[in-house]
């Protein structure tokens, strides 16, 4: 009678816990994370009496989570991919209203000023088509100033959020070392903390959104979380971090390292992945390629018109200056790593060859290597001065060592510094500097049609006589 009453008693104990997961899987239908719990049922074994065996009855085995480890990976790295899709989107889509069409565009800017151009050609001496032509200049210059303040005002609005989610993935990795040891503390032989394992889940979940990880479980329950590939975010009960840093060579950029020990280590931005990685991405490439598009315009429309306007005359007969203020020639970032004094800058030799691109110089032992860092492609040459893609590299003072490395960014300021050089509308130079005569003795039907100067010369205004 006792043994019967004891199975009773362990079957209505076990199925008493049934029931409480029952209730517990109700409770959190509607939490997000929670993963469905079951009881298994196991028989509580035998005694033996009078040489027989009597079974015990049933009680409760383990209560395990419906959960597929191989689903919750693939979940995690979808979440990341499309986290950093979504992120780079939003962010190019904000980029591209800085760039409308139509008449508020820089593209309807500078036909305006064009044509403002032709109206004065066609009416050299008319003041109110000068005032025009000057309004026309100074509103694409302003337009173009306001373009790349907006992209400045971008790329400071992406730094702060590249911030705050380091930030964010810091204490996500600091959560699931304290999941993590709180598992290992109440890990048991068979049963496992399935409500812990629920929240840790939901945190890799988070962590994955911000950037893309890979996970080892260990022995004692714990999850190790690395980024980057290899980097250990989580080891167990130890977090790690991550840390937003200024680019050493360039400050207006900005790098992802991984901290260890207090030892930094730089993180290329395309291991990151996640919203992190989508972010960086944009800020170190998309960015940048949009700042020497503009800064590219910029440059191109300032030395062509300056190269032109000074090859005229204004209507108080003054040798044409320029009609922006000049560019200043863009000096080279030197890597913090170098040993020599060299300083190297850039200038204009042909406005129509310029391609939308930074540059790195590398100082050899034949000379130096420039590689245009928007394609990869580089050329050496023996010495500077050396001219690419319609700019002059030039060494302004002192010696490279071998090894010293530069980074040109000849575009980077040339939009935000646009500013019109004249004020006054008779300073305009539209007049040209030479004029035809036909001799009063000609007897032949000759006649120069087009004569122009092609560059400044304090000759220009000397008389030539061409005689047959």
């Amino acid at each position: 009678m006792t043994a019967a009453l004891n199975i009773g008693a362990r079957a209505l104990t076990a199925n008493l816990s049934a029931l409480q997961v029952v209730g517990h899987n109700i409770a959190n239908v509607n939490t997000a994370g929670y993963s469905r719990q079951s009881v298994s049922m196991v028989s509580a074994g035998y005694q033996t009496l009078g040489g027989n065996y009597y079974g015990k009855g049933a009680e409760i085995g383990t209560v395990t989570r419906t959960h597929s480890a191989y689903l919750t990976r693939e979940a995690q790295l979808a979440a990341s991919v499309a986290a950093a899709d979504t992120e780079r989107l939003q962010r190019l889509q904000q980029l591209e209203t800085l760039f409308p069409t139509g008449a508020s565009g820089l593209g309807a800017a500078v036909n305006d000023m064009l044509n403002a151009w032709s109206d004065v050609a066609s009416s050299p001496t008319h003041l109110p088509a000068r005032v025009v032509a000057l309004a026309r200049g100074e509103e694409l210059a302003a337009r173009m100033r306001d373009t790349a303040g907006q992209i400045d005002a971008l790329a400071y609005s992406g730094h702060q959020q590249a911030q705050s989610t380091v930030e964010g993935i810091n204490r996500l990795a600091q959560d699931i070392a304290r999941v993590n040891q709180r598992i290992i503390e109440n890990q048991g032989q068979t049963g496992q903390p399935n409500d812990l394992l629920d929240q840790r889940d939901a945190l890799m979940a988070q962590l994955s959104r911000f950037v893309q990880t890979t996970t080892v479980a260990a022995d004692d329950g714990s999850l190790s979380v690395f980024v980057a590939g290899s980097q250990p975010l989580v080891l167990g009960q130890t977090a790690n971090a991550l840390a937003l840093q200024r680019d050493p060579v360039d400050a207006t950029q900005s790098r992802i390292a991984f901290v260890q020990g207090g030892v930094a280590q730089a993180l290329p931005e395309t291991s990151l992945g996640g919203q992190l990685g989508g972010l960086m991405g944009f800020l170190q490439q998309d960015l940048p390629a949009a700042q020497n598009q503009l800064g590219r315009m910029a440059l191109a429309l300032n030395s062509s018109l300056n190269t032109q306007h000074r090859l005229g005359v204004d209507l108080s007969g003054n040798a044409g200056g320029h009609f922006f203020v000049p560019t200043a020639p863009a000096a080279a970032m030197p890597a913090t790593s170098n040993t020599g004094t060299a300083q190297i800058q850039t200038t204009v030799n042909d406005p129509g060859a310029l391609v939308a691109s930074d540059y790195r110089i590398t100082a050899t032992a034949t000379g130096f290597d420039i590689v245009r860092t928007a394609d990869g492609s580089s050329r050496s040459v023996a010495a500077l001065p050396a001219t690419l893609d319609g700019l002059n590299f030039e060494l302004g003072a002192g010696s490279a060592s071998v090894g010293d490395s530069f980074l040109v960014r000849p575009f980077a300021a040339a939009a935000r510094n646009l500013q019109m050089a004249l004020s006054a509308p008779h300073q305009l130079a539209v007049a040209s500097p030479v004029l035809v005569t036909p001799g009063s003795g000609n007897g032949g039907g000759v006649a120069i049609e087009s004569l122009y100067a092609v560059q400044p010369s304090a000759n220009l205004t000397d008389p030539v006589t061409l005689s047959f």
